[in-house]
């Protein structure tokens, strides 16, 4: 088990899904947000931080609103750096739900064999990108501070071209996303939830 903060990616808009992401039940009284804190809570024993708005803190998270409200996924890596303890920190999108906390351990290990990598994020085997299932290091912060300064929300894979990365394979089924209702549907068919 690992001793790093992991941050939970749960303030979008949810616009396509006409709900709340992180409020949508993954199983009998425990919420897409609950489930992703489990699986970070399962890869290390550091902070779990949940980055929205506002909400009830669940599961021994705490609720960490961005710092620049608005501005997309980036914002809440960037805000989480000012309250970590760690350098390196777990990063998953609630709308991941099937990321396996082992993937973090294997990229930890990873980090550790390159430690001047700005990011291990997890790419499938079909080469599709996903750099919210990752860990970022703390030195990315003054780079994301800069871009969420900037007029136009940054893009999270611009950003992403500019840092030292390795991408780490992880099952398509894995990185199965969910952002609207039929999307959803088609999880809860294949998983029975």
């Amino acid at each position: 088990m690992l001793s790093l903060d992991g941050v939970v990616l749960a303030g979008g808009a949810s616009r396509r899904m006409g709900q709340p992401k992180a409020d949508l039940l993954w199983a009998p009284g425990l919420t897409l947000l609950d489930h992703a804190t489990a699986v970070l809570r399962r890869a290390t024993r550091g902070t779990i931080w949940i980055s929205r708005e506002a909400g009830a803190p669940r599961l021994s998270a705490a609720i960490l609103p961005d710092r620049y409200p608005n501005r997309g996924p980036l914002a809440g890596i960037e805000t989480v750096f000012h309250h970590a303890a760690s350098d390196l920190v777990l990063v998953l999108a609630v709308d991941l739900p099937l990321v396996p906390a082992e993937w973090y351990l294997t990229a930890y290990s990873t980090w550790q064999a390159e430690p001047a990598l700005d990011v291990v994020y997890a790419v499938s085997e079909f080469g599709r990108p996903q750099p919210l299932v990752a860990l970022w290091h703390r030195r990315t912060q003054p780079l994301l501070d800069a871009r969420l300064q900037s007029p136009k929300p940054p893009r999270v894979m611009e950003v992403l071209a500019s840092l030292r990365r390795k991408s780490l394979p992880l099952g398509e089924d894995a990185l199965t996303n969910v952002n609207t209702p039929e999307e959803w549907q088609r999880l809860a068919q294949r998983t029975r939830l």
